[in-house]
Protein backbone atom coordinates (compact mmCIF):
# COMPACT_ATOMS: atom_id res chain seq x y z
CA UNK A 1 0.00 0.00 0.00
CA UNK A 2 1.12 3.54 -0.54
CA UNK A 3 2.34 5.93 2.12
CA UNK A 4 -0.04 8.57 0.78
CA UNK A 5 -2.98 6.17 1.15
CA UNK A 6 -1.92 5.50 4.75
CA UNK A 7 -1.61 9.19 5.57
CA UNK A 8 -4.96 10.05 3.98
CA UNK A 9 -6.85 7.06 5.39
CA UNK A 10 -5.47 7.34 8.89
CA UNK A 11 -5.84 11.07 9.33
CA UNK A 12 -2.21 10.89 10.42
CA UNK A 13 -1.83 14.60 10.97
CA UNK A 14 -5.23 15.07 12.58
CA UNK A 15 -5.55 12.34 15.18
CA UNK A 16 -2.03 11.51 16.24
CA UNK A 17 -1.66 11.27 20.01
CA UNK A 18 0.49 14.05 21.48
CA UNK A 19 2.98 13.86 18.64
CA UNK A 20 3.72 16.63 16.21
CA UNK A 21 6.67 14.64 14.91
CA UNK A 22 7.47 10.97 15.24
CA UNK A 23 11.22 11.51 15.54
CA UNK A 24 10.78 11.09 19.29
CA UNK A 25 9.94 7.43 18.62
CA UNK A 26 13.57 6.75 17.67
CA UNK A 27 15.61 4.75 20.13
CA UNK A 28 19.29 5.34 20.72
CA UNK A 29 20.03 1.63 20.19
CA UNK A 30 19.31 1.99 16.47
CA UNK A 31 22.03 4.61 15.96
CA UNK A 32 25.46 3.05 16.49
CA UNK A 33 28.09 4.90 14.49
CA UNK A 34 31.74 5.27 15.42
CA UNK A 35 32.75 8.34 17.41
CA UNK A 36 34.27 10.99 15.13
CA UNK A 37 34.96 13.70 17.73
CA UNK A 38 37.24 13.36 20.73
CA UNK A 39 37.25 15.42 23.88
CA UNK A 40 34.59 17.59 25.43
CA UNK A 41 32.75 20.09 23.26
CA UNK A 42 29.52 22.05 23.05
CA UNK A 43 27.46 21.05 20.02
CA UNK A 44 25.02 23.58 18.68
CA UNK A 45 22.15 23.17 16.26
CA UNK A 46 20.64 26.57 15.58
CA UNK A 47 18.12 26.84 12.75
CA UNK A 48 17.42 30.54 13.18
CA UNK A 49 20.82 32.03 14.03
CA UNK A 50 20.82 35.57 15.36
CA UNK A 51 23.54 37.83 16.75
CA UNK A 52 22.13 37.22 20.25
CA UNK A 53 22.43 33.45 19.81
CA UNK A 54 25.97 33.81 18.46
CA UNK A 55 26.92 35.91 21.49
CA UNK A 56 25.30 33.36 23.83
CA UNK A 57 27.30 30.52 22.24
CA UNK A 58 30.57 32.47 22.39
CA UNK A 59 30.01 33.39 26.05
CA UNK A 60 29.15 29.79 26.96
CA UNK A 61 32.25 28.52 25.16
CA UNK A 62 34.48 31.09 26.86
CA UNK A 63 32.91 30.47 30.28
CA UNK A 64 33.37 26.69 30.00
CA UNK A 65 36.61 26.57 28.03
CA UNK A 66 34.94 24.11 25.62
CA UNK A 67 35.06 24.44 21.83
CA UNK A 68 31.89 24.81 19.77
CA UNK A 69 30.93 22.32 17.05
CA UNK A 70 28.22 23.26 14.56
CA UNK A 71 25.92 20.27 14.14
CA UNK A 72 24.42 21.65 10.94
CA UNK A 73 27.36 22.28 8.63
CA UNK A 74 30.31 20.09 7.84
CA UNK A 75 33.46 22.24 8.19
CA UNK A 76 35.61 19.58 6.47
CA UNK A 77 33.94 20.23 3.13
CA UNK A 78 34.48 23.00 0.59
CA UNK A 79 34.15 26.35 2.38
CA UNK A 80 32.54 27.93 -0.71
CA UNK A 81 29.53 25.66 -0.36
CA UNK A 82 27.09 25.19 2.48
CA UNK A 83 26.82 21.46 2.85
CA UNK A 84 24.85 19.74 5.55
CA UNK A 85 26.34 16.94 7.57
CA UNK A 86 25.15 13.44 6.72
CA UNK A 87 22.59 12.25 9.27
CA UNK A 88 25.04 9.68 10.72
CA UNK A 89 27.56 12.43 11.44
CA UNK A 90 24.87 14.77 12.82
CA UNK A 91 23.74 12.06 15.25
CA UNK A 92 27.35 11.33 16.18
CA UNK A 93 27.97 14.99 17.05
CA UNK A 94 24.96 15.19 19.39
CA UNK A 95 25.53 11.70 20.85
CA UNK A 96 29.08 12.52 21.93
CA UNK A 97 28.63 16.16 22.93
CA UNK A 98 29.36 17.28 26.47
CA UNK A 99 26.54 19.80 26.08
CA UNK A 100 24.03 20.80 23.36
CA UNK A 101 22.53 24.21 22.58
CA UNK A 102 19.61 24.24 20.16
CA UNK A 103 16.54 26.08 18.94
CA UNK A 104 15.36 22.98 17.09
CA UNK A 105 12.72 20.44 18.03
CA UNK A 106 14.89 17.66 16.58
CA UNK A 107 17.94 18.93 18.46
CA UNK A 108 15.84 18.74 21.63
CA UNK A 109 14.55 15.24 20.83
CA UNK A 110 17.99 13.78 20.19
CA UNK A 111 19.46 15.51 23.25
CA UNK A 112 16.78 13.68 25.24
CA UNK A 113 17.35 10.36 23.44
CA UNK A 114 21.10 10.50 24.08
CA UNK A 115 20.77 11.94 27.59
CA UNK A 116 22.81 15.03 26.77
CA UNK A 117 22.46 18.05 29.02
CA UNK A 118 21.21 20.90 26.88
CA UNK A 119 19.87 24.40 26.56
CA UNK A 120 16.89 24.96 24.31
CA UNK A 121 16.03 28.41 22.99
CA UNK A 122 12.34 29.15 22.77
CA UNK A 123 11.79 29.23 19.01
CA UNK A 124 8.46 30.95 18.36
CA UNK A 125 9.09 31.01 14.59
CA UNK A 126 9.14 27.22 14.36
CA UNK A 127 6.42 26.31 16.80
CA UNK A 128 7.30 26.65 20.48
CA UNK A 129 4.23 24.53 21.27
CA UNK A 130 5.97 21.40 19.93
CA UNK A 131 8.75 21.87 22.48
CA UNK A 132 6.31 22.47 25.32
CA UNK A 133 4.09 19.53 24.32
CA UNK A 134 7.04 17.13 24.21
CA UNK A 135 8.64 18.35 27.43
CA UNK A 136 5.30 18.39 29.27
CA UNK A 137 4.29 14.94 27.99
CA UNK A 138 7.48 13.40 29.39
CA UNK A 139 7.23 15.58 32.51
CA UNK A 140 10.66 17.07 31.89
CA UNK A 141 11.34 20.20 33.85
CA UNK A 142 13.79 21.59 31.33
CA UNK A 143 13.70 25.35 31.16
CA UNK A 144 13.53 26.97 27.77
CA UNK A 145 15.75 30.04 27.68
CA UNK A 146 16.20 33.17 25.64
CA UNK A 147 19.48 34.08 23.92
CA UNK A 148 19.55 37.40 25.77
CA UNK A 149 19.91 35.59 29.11
CA UNK A 150 23.27 34.92 30.74
CA UNK A 151 24.59 31.54 29.51
CA UNK A 152 24.67 28.69 31.97
CA UNK A 153 24.86 24.92 31.88
CA UNK A 154 21.68 23.14 32.92
CA UNK A 155 22.60 19.83 34.52
CA UNK A 156 20.08 17.00 34.63
CA UNK A 157 20.61 14.49 37.45
CA UNK A 158 20.89 10.74 36.85
CA UNK A 159 17.58 10.22 38.65
CA UNK A 160 15.89 12.77 36.41
CA UNK A 161 17.39 11.13 33.30
CA UNK A 162 15.95 7.80 34.48
CA UNK A 163 12.51 9.42 34.78
CA UNK A 164 12.88 11.09 31.38
CA UNK A 165 13.94 7.79 29.77
CA UNK A 166 10.91 6.00 31.23
CA UNK A 167 8.63 8.78 30.01
CA UNK A 168 10.26 8.72 26.54
CA UNK A 169 9.68 4.95 26.39
CA UNK A 170 6.01 5.51 27.20
CA UNK A 171 5.85 8.32 24.62
CA UNK A 172 7.38 6.00 22.00
CA UNK A 173 4.91 3.24 22.85
CA UNK A 174 1.94 5.58 22.37
CA UNK A 175 3.26 6.51 18.93
CA UNK A 176 4.05 2.91 17.98
CA UNK A 177 0.57 1.78 19.05
CA UNK A 178 -0.98 4.58 17.02
CA UNK A 179 1.02 3.64 13.91
CA UNK A 180 0.40 -0.10 14.36
CA UNK A 181 -3.36 0.41 14.72
CA UNK A 182 -3.63 2.66 11.69
CA UNK A 183 -1.32 0.56 9.51
CA UNK A 184 -3.43 -2.53 10.28
CA UNK A 185 -6.57 -0.57 9.39
CA UNK A 186 -5.12 0.53 6.04
CA UNK A 187 -3.81 -2.98 5.26
CA UNK A 188 -7.25 -4.45 6.01
CA UNK A 189 -8.81 -1.98 3.57
CA UNK A 190 -6.25 -2.76 0.84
Amino acid sequence: FSTLKFVNASGFCRGSPQAEDYTAMCEKAIQQWPKDYCGKYIAYYILDMTQEKQRYLQKLSKKSGLPLIDMMYNPMLDADKILFRPIEQWLDVVRNAHYVVTDSFHGTVFSLIYNRNFTVFNNKHRGADRFSTLLNSIKATIRMTLPEEEPEFFQISDDTWSQINEAMDAYRNIGKDFLRTHLQKVQAEA
